[in-house]
């Protein structure tokens, strides 16, 4: 501003020493007022007006746009008259265009300041509504991991406790079948030693030897073999030798005789 205007009796607010406001400011800015005096010049989270992000403009700032306007429009009063008064036109300024242009945009600006600061403030509040929604979406996603976790975990551990159960069971199983596999092995000892070692038919005496063995008969035929393998186990048949052979048997007791056949493999 020429040295020689005179000052607005108001005195500048003062802002803070970090802010670029009064560092950056260009009345002249103002001049051309379209995109100003938008909404969405005012609603832009991205947006800065002279350095400073326009969401966070406050009272203090708005005073000092103010004060600077209404500044710039005594430059433009004192510019006007110089003007006309060194072509010695009428000292009207409001017959001049620019003048008038100038201080209609200006005051334009200093008329929407209200409605900058309801803009501000609804951007803000959606801002803080969009951080909210956010922040609850975060902690429900958070919540349906951590529920996932957990029925992962719950899932491992009944997996777990399935398998030790499973061994516990096999193990029973196992000592059911030793406990099992020991008594009928007692109980086939005793059947056999009761009812199938060889007796005397007289006597029923175990005390007997076999006095001769003689072959009475030798033929060809299959025997069923099974084999085991990688894959499992395998059954197959063979071609073999089988012959009668009779046993002659005498009894220690009762000097009885006599004579059993038997149909074996040979060399078995």
């Amino acid at each position: 501003m020429p040295a020689h205007v005179a000052h607005s009796t108001a005195s500048a607010p003062v802002l803070a020493a970090d802010n670029p406001i009064p560092i950056l400011f260009e009345p002249k800015y103002f001049y051309s007022v379209q995109g100003v005096l938008s909404e969405s010049a005012w609603r832009d989270p991205q947006g800065k007006l002279f350095g400073k992000p326009v969401l966070s403009w406050d009272n203090d700032d708005f005073d000092y746009l103010k004060y600077r306007l209404e500044q710039q429009k005594e430059v433009e009063l004192h510019e006007a008259r110089e003007w006309n008064t060194q072509r010695n036109l009428a000292n009207d300024p409001n017959q001049d265009s620019t003048y008038r242009l100038r201080v209609e945009a200006l005051q334009k600006v200093i008329d929407g300041i209200p409605r900058f600061k309801y803009w501000i403030a609804q951007a803000t509040n959606e801002q803080h509504a969009l951080q909210q929604a956010r922040q609850q979406q975060a902690l429900a996603q958070q919540q349906a991991d951590l529920a996932q976790e957990q029925a992962r975990a719950l899932a491992l551990q009944e997996r777990q406790q399935q398998a030790v159960a499973h061994q516990e069971r096999q193990a029973r199983g196992q000592w059911l079948f030793w406990i099992g596999s020991v008594f009928a092995a007692i109980v086939a000892g005793w059947v056999w030693h009761r009812f199938i070692r060889h007796r005397c038919p007289s006597c029923k005496s175990l005390n007997v030897h076999c006095t001769g063995q003689a072959e009475l008969d030798r033929f060809k035929g299959r025997i069923k073999v099974r084999e085991k393998n990688s894959r499992g186990t395998n059954t197959r048949f063979m071609n073999t030798t089988f012959v009668i052979n009779r046993y002659d048997y005498a009894c220690d007791e009762c000097d009885h005789t006599w004579s059993e056949k038997k149909k074996e493999e040979l060399g078995a």
